[in-house]
């Protein structure tokens, strides 16, 4: 399952899913079907589903996943089994927004964040779910809130793994919500950070990496620093075409050229 996840975070998708496969059958032949540990390779497996492009195919083993872990927690509550139950629910809500969805997602984004206050010990889900609740109230326009949560967000993430890929996801939502607020500066000024710690945590040429770009590229727009942001956004779609072309997130970009 670990490989798997490197070579997710190298950007390499086929190997990810073979090594997740992997880990699946051999813990599905050594643990119990409502084991955490094999519920979230499952939940990671059907992320990847989510990543391809295969929403539908996604969001159905995601649900399935999510329904056992609840099921899981209920009889026997565990940090484990409250952190997988937060993943799940994390890449169930990016597939609805990915999907368009967006009060489904924001609905689903409040539940786990209440539940995870209620747990008292959230552990490094919590800024994540942050993250995750700002992404969806940004789609249903809710930007004061979105700001107060990617801040929130941010401060746990610098706090508990700075300069990480979890940092920087954290920093990119925050870019997000301050562009739709109307701070440009801001925005560019985090965006180019989450630039750099992509880069560094995965590489130069990661989805990831590629999404901050954009995100740059359209601070910059709003600024009418229009050769900047030509750069930036001509990197964004060149990086985006080969890693995730099904994202509408690229084909927003390509619509500001």
């Amino acid at each position: 399952n670990n490989w798997g996840i490197g070579c997710y975070n190298q950007g390499d998708m086929a190997c990810a899913m073979e090594k997740i496969r992997e880990a699946i059958g051999i813990w599905a032949q050594a643990l119990p079907a409502d084991h955490s540990s094999l519920l979230t390779a499952r939940s990671s497996l059907a992320a990847l589903y989510s990543r391809s492009g295969a929403l539908q195919q996604g969001e159905a083993q995601l649900r399935q996943v999510v329904a056992a872990l609840e099921a899981s927690n209920a009889a026997k509550p565990s940090a484990d089994s409250v952190n997988a139950l937060s993943h799940a629910r994390s890449e169930l809500t990016t597939n609805l927004l990915y999907q368009g969805r967006a009060a489904d997602a924001l609905v689903l984004s409040r539940q786990r964040w209440h539940e995870l206050q209620a747990s008292r010990n959230p552990g490094e889900t919590a800024a994540n779910a942050l993250a995750t609740l700002a992404l969806a109230e940004l789609a249903n326009g809710l930007r004061q809130s979105a700001l107060a949560h990617a801040r929130d967000a941010l401060q746990r993430d610098h706090a508990s793994a700075p300069g990480s890929r979890r940092e920087g996801y954290a920093v990119l939502t925050l870019a997000r919500a301050e562009l739709a607020s109307g701070d440009a500066l801001a925005a560019a000024t985090h965006a180019r950070a989450a630039i750099a710690m992509f880069t560094k945590a995965l590489s130069a040429d990661h989805r990831d990496t590629g999404l901050a770009h954009g995100v740059l590229g359209r601070a910059l727009l709003a600024s009418n620093q229009r050769a900047e942001a030509r750069k930036e956004l001509d990197a964004a779609i060149a990086i985006l075409s080969e890693k995730a072309a099904w994202l509408p997130e690229l084909a927003e970009l390509r619509k500001l050229g």
